[in-house]
């Protein structure tokens, strides 16, 4: 896999302790180096890939 960029997430929430809540994460964007992968690019969603979440 191929790092193909990335862009900030951002996610709020209710006050905790009276204090706003915010998560900002960098969310990475992957291309599978394989020709005529249907997949082509996918995003993280967890760990990092170990390998292209696409068909065999």
């Amino acid at each position: 896999m191929w790092a193909h960029g990335s862009s900030r997430v951002a996610l709020a929430d209710l006050p905790a302790f009276g204090r706003p809540v915010r998560l900002v994460w960098a969310k990475r964007r992957w291309r599978c180096p394989e020709e005529g992968c249907s997949v082509c690019t996918f995003t993280d969603q967890g760990p990092p890939p170990l390998r292209c979440p696409g068909p065999g």
